[in-house]
């Protein structure tokens, strides 16, 4: 069974140590964690419960206006349908008893008081909040999407967010064991709407991959008012434990917009960065016509490589960390990437890292470079970019 959870903190509220604990703890109990930080809106909430499709939602609230905070956030999830969904919240004894009751009266699930961590501790919460998602799985799964038809598929747009979400967990949860996989698959590839262009990224953790496709998301929203854009990114499966940390979204600012849509993966048990279901999604988002799907991938394996073959074109970010420059030879990307981005600029030695990264493509693509040619003067699709301030320039 695959939980997919959301924790946050309320707007305005910095306290995340609480959040940031009690996300630890259900990841290693198996749960699929979409993590958002600090200080974030109801709105913001639940754009990213529909579009996650999540089973619940945890937000820590220390700033004091939980009362207002949690029935908005309980009215905004029965406006759109959204009401199977639990809620879970806590702050410590700022939320008084008597208004935990009127909220749990109200339609919050559970919120938590500080007696209740000296009466179960927080690992007995952890549990407590797990079994009870577990115990609401019959009411999730019967919102659920039952199956595709032609009609649906037909009918997709790239602004029905809650049609997308329900049709890409289907594809996620119920199409690796569906008695016709290869229908749904034809019948996905015939409704394409042939405007699609597809972007992938890779690189290794840490790289920044986030941050820069958030700031090209920026310029696309800025330069281009009536563009449409999907981003799907994956991130590791735990091994040990069956949980994930989907944290992507915690670098991302310009995708809380209603041209933007975006979900998290977990490569689960596919052996792979890039999981059928990546593949799957992707001809799902071109039914419904979206002008752009950027595609970021964990790059911790295989799927470097295997993202060439999802996208149009491919773009491998990197830092000036990669020790000498022989490890560049191991690099399979740079030889196969679209265009290489050497990221985090700013850090001394990338120049040096520029240089070497360049001289390894001329290598490699056998370019015919003539003799005191100024490497800087040359027109190759490796670029040096900076993307840690948010809404730089350039």
């Amino acid at each position: 069974m695959n939980i997919k959870l959301l924790t946050a903190t309320a707007l305005f509220d910095g306290h995340d140590v609480s959040v940031n604990l009690f996300r630890r703890l259900l990841q290693r109990r198996g749960a699929e964690v979409i993590h958002l930080g600090h200080n974030r809106s109801v709105r913001e909430v639940v754009t990213v419960a529909i579009q996650e499709d999540v089973d619940a939602l945890l937000i820590s609230s220390y700033q004091g206006g939980h009362n207002e905070y949690f029935r908005f956030l309980v009215e905004q999830l029965r406006e759109l349908g959204a009401e199977e969904k639990q809620i879970f919240g806590g702050g410590g004894g700022v939320i008084l008893p008597s208004e935990i009751k009127a909220l749990e009266e109200y339609g919050v699930t559970k919120l938590y008081h500080a007696i209740d961590g000296q009466r179960l501790g927080i690992n007995g919460i952890a549990d407590d909040i797990m079994r009870r998602i577990k115990e609401n799985k019959p009411r999730i799964e019967s919102k659920a999407l039952k199956e595709f038809t032609e009609e649906l598929i037909a009918s997709n747009t790239t602004t029905n967010h809650f049609s997308i979400a329900k049709q890409i967990t289907f594809i996620e949860e119920k199409l690796p064991n569906h008695s016709e996989p290869d229908s749904i698959r034809e019948m996905l590839r015939k409704f394409d709407k042939g405007k699609s262009l597809v972007i992938g990224f890779t690189g290794p953790g840490g790289c920044g991959k986030s941050s820069l496709i958030d700031e090209l998301i920026g310029r696309f929203l800025a330069y281009a008012p009536n563009i449409s854009i999907a981003v799907l990114a994956s991130d590791p499966t735990k091994s040990t434990t069956g949980g994930a940390l989907l944290g992507d979204r915690i670098r991302y600012n310009h995708i809380y917009d209603p041209r933007v849509f975006f979900r998290s993966f977990a490569t689960r048990n596919s052996g792979s960065d890039v999981g059928q279901f990546v593949r799957d999604s992707i001809d799902l988002l071109k039914t419904c016509g979206f002008d752009l799907i950027l595609v970021e991938t964990p790059g911790i394996g295989q799927g470097d490589s295997q993202i060439k073959s999802l996208s149009d074109f491919s773009v491998y970010v990197m830092t000036a960390e990669f020790g000498a420059p022989s490890q560049l030879e191991k690099i399979d990307m740079l030889d196969l990437a679209d265009y290489i981005v050497i990221n985090k600029f700013e850090k001394i030695g990338s120049e040096d890292a520029l240089r070497e990264v360049i001289i390894h493509y001329i290598r490699t693509h056998q370019l015919n470079v003539p003799r005191g040619t100024p490497l800087e003067s040359l027109d190759l699709p490796i670029f040096a970019c900076s993307s840690n301030q948010f809404n730089n320039h350039g």
